[in-house]
């Protein structure tokens, strides 16, 4: 427990806010997996057919994306080319499937994890709570005159905070109780009971 008063830059602090953060971030990992589960719950749910893939590559799981899952569940009578799974399906079945499909990325919370995951996973990781956890990045410039190459570095140090920790948690606790509630209404439906 942290003392009120404490030294917030001891390397005791810092060590268990890093350790929060490693456990934080391991847990939006497990948000983005449930969106994956769910993409793939709807494809193996309709026989393998919503997306067109080679299930003997080892990579067909990539195939398996938001916008080709969603385009997989266009192809429902009365088109040309149509998916005989989605087509066996009940109208109101169907439409459930879709309402559950479009709420799943609907709140904004849903977008603000989305945005911190991604940029923890490809980007230099934000700064929570405290600076100089992040970097910024400064590139070597040419000088358009004499064309030397200036350079200040590789990174320094930013100064900014990205992210305040409770509203970051919040947000995350609101994405995983209504992924909770997606799949329950997606439980509802006979198909994946």
């Amino acid at each position: 427990m942290i003392s009120e008063g404490a030294d917030h830059r001891s390397p005791e602090v810092l060590n268990i806010h890093l350790s929060k953060m490693n456990a934080f971030d391991g847990a939006v990992y497990r948000l983005a997996k449930i969106e994956d589960l769910f993409l793939l719950l709807l494809f193996v749910n309709f026989g393998n057919s919503l997306v067109e893939t080679n299930m003997d590559s080892e990579e067909w799981q990539k195939k398996v994306s938001w916008s080709a899952v969603r385009d997989g569940m266009r192809k429902r009578h009365p088109e040309v080319v149509s998916n005989r799974y989605l087509n066996q399906t009940s109208d109101e079945d169907y439409e459930k499937i879709i309402s559950v499909f479009r709420k799943f990325k609907n709140p904004a919370e849903v977008g603000h994890i989305t945005a911190y995951r991604d940029a923890t996973t490809h980007r230099i990781p934000p700064s929570v709570d405290y600076t100089g956890f992040n970097a910024a990045l400064v590139f070597p410039k040419i000088n358009e005159l004499s064309h030397k190459v200036q350079t200040g570095g590789l990174a320094v140090r930013s100064y900014r905070i990205d992210y305040q920790f409770p509203a970051l948690y919040e947000k995350a606790a609101k994405v995983f109780t209504h992924y909770v509630q997606v799949l329950k209404e997606l439980k509802e439906v006979p198909r994946f009971s």
